[in-house]
């Protein structure tokens, strides 16, 4: 899995990818508008939306990118801080433990004061002290871990007019969602 993350106060930016599909979902508050981009087994489709008035109203969050950007925030029984620091692409870190039933099941690194996300209750790998950076997860019993780590950040985005790019790439079709919209309305 690859993740690539951009963010400004006015723009957000997330590309993920996997062995089966890559996605875009790029939100400008300035501009009041949101794409996102889906190529999943060849089928490249884009959806764009204005920002509404009202949440409520709102046509955008059909991709698993923007899923990842509005996850909710960790909650304090299920990690602790360590007193270790030190400095990730610009951002002063703090290392951090993740627990399940108080026993250690990985680690990483937590940017303090960053939050990545569109709503203060949720965002990108997030707590209510900042963002992970870094992290990995071990599972002994499945043999599984996992690591992630951040490319971009508002000080490190080498070209924010690429990173934060409002326009459809050719070969996508163009899926509105009115139409889907307004039927299960009137259902």
């Amino acid at each position: 899995m690859f993740i690539d993350l951009a963010q400004t106060r006015k723009k957000v930016a997330l590309n993920f990818r996997d062995s089966e599909m890559q996605e875009r979902f790029v939100l400008d508050s300035t501009l009041r508008k949101v794409v996102e981009l889906s190529n999943e087994d060849g089928v490249k489709t884009a959806f764009l939306s204005d920002l509404e008035e009202s949440p409520d109203d709102e046509l955008f969050g059909l991709t698993i990118a923007y899923e990842i950007l509005t996850e909710e925030l960790l909650e304090s029984y299920e990690y602790r801080l360590k007193p270790e620091k030190k400095t990730i692409q610009g951002w002063n870190c703090q290392q951090i433990e993740f627990l399940d039933g108080g026993v250690v099941y990985g680690t990483g690194w937590i940017a303090l004061g960053l939050h990545i996300g569109i709503e203060k209750e949720s965002g990108f790998f997030a707590t209510a002290e900042g963002t992970l950076l870094e992290f990995s997860l071990k599972d002994d019993d499945l043999g599984y871990s996992l690591t992630l780590k951040l490319v971009k950040s508002s000080k490190t985005i080498a070209n924010p007019a690429v990173a934060f790019s409002m326009e459809v790439p050719a070969g996508y079709e163009l899926d509105t969602m009115e139409e889907d919209y307004y039927d299960e309305e009137e259902e």
